[in-house]
């Protein structure tokens, strides 16, 4: 959220499952924060896209409900950028994405040569690691950092190892 929001988007609206994270997203620079299980979704998103539907999509939870309703929400001609690591194939209605939308559809998982990138970013203060950082253990115990998100019971946003 904070790298989109160095491009100066009209509007940035964040999904997440987890209204824990809410305050997290707003904090990063969404303008908007919507439970991804409303069922009232994709009414709201058309309210504040005045009909049309988002013209990027980012879906980066890795989670095939997710990738559907990024599709589905997308404007015509819109553009999917999937981050997101899928624990099992995922099947998409490709009809829709070519014929009936016309999207475009980029990955972006690794990031290639981005690195130095970010370095300058966080470095300039246009990033900020520590919001989103919200542990840290010792190098010696990187398997508990890997486990957090499934034994913490508060929000595990990143895991930061401590040589």
């Amino acid at each position: 959220i904070m790298a989109t929001r160095l491009k100066n988007p009209k509007r940035i609206i964040a999904l997440d499952v987890d209204e824990r994270l809410f305050s997290f997203a707003l904090e990063c620079g969404a303008d908007e924060v919507l439970n991804a299980a409303d069922p009232q979704l994709n009414d709201k998103i058309r309210d504040l896209t005045n009909g049309l539907g988002p013209s990027i999509f980012i879906e980066a939870s890795g989670s095939a409900v997710s990738l559907k309703t990024g599709v589905d929400l997308l404007m015509k001609g819109g553009t999917m950028v999937v981050y997101g690591v899928y624990g099992t194939e995922t099947s998409m209605n490709w009809s829709i994405i070519s014929e009936f939308k016309e999207l475009k559809v980029l990955g972006g998982h690794l990031a290639p040569n981005m690195f130095t990138t970010c370095i300058d970013l966080l470095t300039e203060g246009k990033l900020s690691a520590p919001r989103i950082i919200t542990h840290e253990v010792p190098l010696k115990d990187f398997e508990l950092g890997l486990k957090m998100k499934e034994t913490v019971s508060e929000p595990v946003l990143k895991v930061l190892l401590k040589p």
